[in-house]
């Protein structure tokens, strides 16, 4: 009989095992990358060896590093009311307090008297009351001169005459019992001779300058920086030789200025007081750097940052040292620390940390 030649039976048995074989080889090729893809799930069983820590609660503060200048303040010229030639100035730096030796006038001492009022007339006649008379009474009981209960209610009269008399024995002056403007240079409060213009031989006038006793710092800050600044913070004053001295914002001005580096923009002064007058030492004015609290969180919970674990999909996460992860979410940042919140986590729970 004719035809087709007939197929041996191995050879329909091997064309099926071939069609089978390359059915598993293409859903292999499917399957492996896409098991490749996926994510290796976290080995929550396996115990990590390695240093710990313990999530605390505490407060958390972040800092502005600032640049600063250290000094006395703005030295204020110092408008002397006596007429005459100078015979005597002191020298810069000297203190000037109640009582103190400002200068001599042909070779009179004018001396330093507190108050808030200047002696604008000359205090000659009896029943003389005022603002002036009130000074007057309030310096010479100050300096045990006067006695008397409220110097507010001071009447010119003998008893304050006579008081004159003894405190212008004490300081060199003649004993007249009689005090005018020129005799006293008023000052608002001590203050330090910041810098001397004049020479002996000149005209009083604006002969030197002042300023306050203490040394602060002055930081000229944005506009918008200040904001975040408070009265009462805490600062720390870095020295140019290194040495940290503890301080305080004592006052952030309300008056924006236009700092002289218009690229800067408008800037608000701040004055940081110092804690430690003596720990600068004898430095007059130099330039400082300045570490102010910028924003603080109260009683959270903080952990160090090499303590959060950075997961593949996003986000963090802390590991316990039994293997387990515990999802976080981040707050403040501040040095080495990081406040940390969510599900699980709490005080005293112990983490893996990378050091």
């Amino acid at each position: 009989m004719t035809g087709e030649p007939s197929v041996p039976w191995w050879r329909h048995r091997a064309a099926v095992v071939l069609v089978a074989v390359t059915a598993v080889v293409a859903a292999a090729a499917i399957v492996i990358p896409s098991l490749l893809a996926r994510p290796a799930p976290p080995a929550d069983s396996a115990r990590v060896d390695g240093p710990t820590v313990a999530v605390v609660r505490q407060d958390l503060t972040t800092t502005s590093n600032l640049d600063g200048m250290l000094g006395y303040g703005t030295p204020i010229p110092l408008t002397i009311t006596a007429t005459g030639t100078i015979t005597w100035l002191p020298q810069a730096g000297r203190a000037l307090d109640r009582n103190s030796l400002l200068m001599r006038i042909n070779e009179r001492p004018l001396v330093v008297f507190l108050g808030a009022t200047p002696l604008y007339r000359p205090l000659d006649a009896p029943g003389l009351r005022g603002a002036d008379v009130a000074m007057v009474a309030s310096n010479l009981k100050a300096l045990g001169m006067l006695r008397i209960n409220d110097p507010e209610k001071a009447v010119t009269g003998s008893l304050l005459s006579s008081a004159l008399r003894a405190w212008q024995r004490k300081v060199g002056l003649e004993p007249t019992g009689i005090i005018a403007p020129g005799d006293v240079q008023v000052l608002a409060a001590p203050s330090r001779v910041a810098d001397v213009t004049a020479r002996v031989g000149d005209a009083p006038g604006q002969s030197l300058t002042i300023t306050g006793l203490t040394k602060t710092v002055v930081v000229d800050v944005s506009a918008a920086r200040a904001g975040t600044i408070s009265v009462d913070a805490a600062a720390t004053v870095v020295l140019a030789d290194g040495t940290e001295v503890a301080g305080r914002i004592a006052r952030v001005a309300t008056v924006v200025s236009q700092s002289e580096d218009t690229s800067s923009g408008p800037t608000v002064r701040i004055t940081i007081s110092l804690d430690d007058q003596a720990a600068t030492g004898e430095i007059v004015s130099s330039p400082v750097s300045v570490r102010v609290a910028a924003d603080t969180r109260e009683g959270v919970l903080v952990v160090p940052i090499a303590a959060l674990l950075a997961l593949r999909e996003g986000g963090y996460a802390l590991q316990t040292p039994k293997g387990s992860l515990v999802a976080v979410t981040t707050g403040l940042f501040a040095g080495d620390l990081v406040e940390v919140s969510g599900e699980g986590v709490t005080e005293g729970l112990d983490v893996v940390t990378a050091r």
